[in-house]
């Protein structure tokens, strides 16, 4: 149950032909244990994408913890790019998380893990958490971002360091992050 000084967290959840992963992607953020989400979908134009089905999963599964949630289904795919930016403007929340369709939290506490790490340090822009990248088929982990190297590297706090690393590679998954909405702005 959402309590009065919660503060929203925006998650952005963007889909193109994997309409069959959103399902368990969706009760993944349900189940969350924070108090205050918003789920913003954003579906780029896939070839099948049932609107009236995703409302009515949602309906029948929503916990107190969900405050507002959004479809948003392109008419024509405008990319990847574009699909984020335009689910930013429907963006309420005080923080924000993007995944994709076929990703999900590691358990029911992640989002609450990145409020509590963003109340230790107020300052901080976006937090990160680590990332499994786990095969479908078997469950193997197949590779774990960020690297033990990588993670000494955040510990430095060393931005043009850090920098000069994620120009390179990637060193996080999309749905290991927590940004601030302020970065919207400012980007």
């Amino acid at each position: 149950m959402k309590r009065s000084n919660d503060k929203i967290v925006s998650v952005i959840v963007l889909c193109y032909q994997n309409y069959d992963d959103l399902l368990h992607c969706i009760k993944n953020i349900l189940e969350q244990t924070y108090t205050a989400i918003e789920l913003i979908i954003a579906d780029d134009a896939s070839d099948f994408f049932d609107k009236d089905a995703i409302e009515n999963y949602i309906e029948s599964n929503k916990t107190e913890n969900l405050v507002k949630h959004t479809i948003l289904v392109n008419e024509e795919n405008v990319g990847t790019v574009r699909n984020i930016s335009n689910a930013f403007n429907y963006v309420s929340g005080e923080y924000y998380i993007t995944c994709g369709a076929d990703d999900k939290f590691a358990d029911s506490t992640v989002i609450t893990s990145f409020i509590q790490a963003f109340e230790k340090r107020p300052e901080a822009v976006w937090v990160c958490g680590v990332y499994e990248h786990v095969d479908r088929k078997t469950g193997a982990v197949l590779d774990v971002f960020p690297t033990e190297y990588d993670r000494r590297i955040f510990l430095e706090e060393d931005a043009k360091k850090l920098w000069t690393i994620w120009a390179r590679r990637g060193i996080l998954g999309s749905c290991s992050i927590c940004y601030r909405r302020d970065v919207i702005e400012k980007v």
